[in-house]
């Protein structure tokens, strides 16, 4: 039966999706529940900071300088997408529980993320390759997180493995992919300028603990937003791609 409305849809081009929608949407689904969606965010933003990848190995006296700094980076990509992925998929089943009309249950949602972990962890190892393998193909990183941008959501809610994930969010997104880029754009200039002001201003301070204690919580309420974006954008892709409404995604939950 997918394959069959999956087909229809190619058939015809996707009604385009208004971005100025999913974040009103976004706005008042995350204002109703904001400590829950910042509190999630800002301990994934902490398990983060604890697996960090540290810039420099020593071997010996001799022989240092085994992961440069320039590497770093690169080396983090995946743990820090790894546990991001996870946080973002709570959060996504907890949206699409509200915007069905239901009540959320956070342990319902730990419980589907969890089963679905080892898929999600697969989803985030995929889009980092693909990251890594845009910015060595000088491929728009843009064009490449439109294409995913709704893999995780799409894995959570229709649990499904990783490759499907990824082939359903290119599915979804096509047609609106540019709007999609905007919609990246927006979202991340949204969480980074905040982030930044107050990771300067506690840089001042002098002392990391300090700087880390007053950016972790700006830092999750701006991530847990941004992952309810998410979940509303794929909401919305799903109705225009395939005329989904909320209450025919969510009776995966039942």
């Amino acid at each position: 039966m997918a394959d069959t409305t999956a087909s229809a849809s190619i058939a015809t081009p996707a009604p385009a999706i208004w971005i100025d929608d999913v974040f009103a949407q976004a706005w008042i689904a995350f204002v109703a529940h904001w400590a829950i969606f910042s509190g999630i965010a800002m301990v994934a933003n902490a398990a983060m900071l604890v697996v960090k990848v540290p810039t420099m190995w020593t071997i010996t006296s001799n022989y240092v300088i085994l992961i440069s700094y320039y590497w770093e980076p690169f080396l983090n990509i995946l743990p820090d997408s790894a546990i991001q992925s996870l946080a973002d998929a709570v959060i996504c089943v907890i949206v699409s529980q509200e915007l069905g009309g239901r009540p959320f249950s956070l342990g319902q949602a730990l419980g589907m993320a969890l089963h679905q972990s080892p898929a999600l962890i697969a989803v985030a190892l995929l889009q980092a390759i693909s990251i890594l393998a845009g910015l060595f193909l000088i491929v728009p990183i843009l064009v490449v997180q439109s294409v995913y941008a709704v893999a995780v959501p799409a894995c959570v809610v229709e649990r499904t493995g990783p490759i499907k994930a990824l082939s359903r969010s290119e599915f979804l997104t096509k047609n609106n992919r540019w709007r999609i880029v905007g919609f990246t754009v927006a979202l991340a200039l949204c969480a980074s300028i905040p982030v930044l002001i107050i990771a300067y201003l506690g840089g001042r301070t002098g002392h990391p603990i300090i700087a880390t204690a007053v950016r972790l919580p700006v830092a999750g309420i701006a991530n847990g937003f941004g992952a309810v974006a998410v979940a509303v954008l794929y909401a919305q892709l799903r109705l225009a791609r395939e005329g989904a409404d909320i209450e025919h995604i969510v009776q995966v939950f039942d």
